[in-house]
């Protein structure tokens, strides 16, 4: 006996996206490949030099991704969230918030940041 599902098409979409990640996970690569098929190679796909992170660039038209902790996180909300962590603690030490040193931040800094993000948002460190 056949029954008749009616999805809507975000429904659809998400069906789709998670059964995409759960086998890319089971698989062992976790989009090791760019939208064009390159693999990524070295550790210009880390965001910010973060072990463990992969950086995935759609194009101007879409946001970036990155890859933590077998978790999607939309790139451009991550950076709003580390630029305005960085300058809470700019205020805090009294001087001005410049794109040229957070730019230069150490990758440690951001490693310790991102951990927090993640758990705040995911519950997991």
């Amino acid at each position: 006996m056949k029954k008749t599902i009616r999805l809507t098409e975000s429904d659809l979409h998400r069906v789709v996206k998670e059964s995409v990640k759960r086998i890319l996970r089971e698989g062992g690569h976790l989009y090791g490949h760019y939208d064009d098929g390159t693999p990524f190679t070295n550790s210009k796909d880390m965001w910010h030099g973060v072990p463990g992170t992969t950086f995935i660039y759609h194009g101007e038209w879409s946001d970036p991704e990155v890859w933590y902790d077998n978790e999607e996180i939309n790139g451009s909300e991550l950076e709003e969230y580390m630029w305005e962590e960085y300058k809470i603690e700019c205020q805090e030490e009294g001087k001005s918030a410049s794109e040229q040193e957070y730019d230069n931040l150490p990758m440690e800094w951001f490693q310790e940041k991102l951990n927090d993000y993640m758990y705040f948002r995911f519950g997991q460190q």
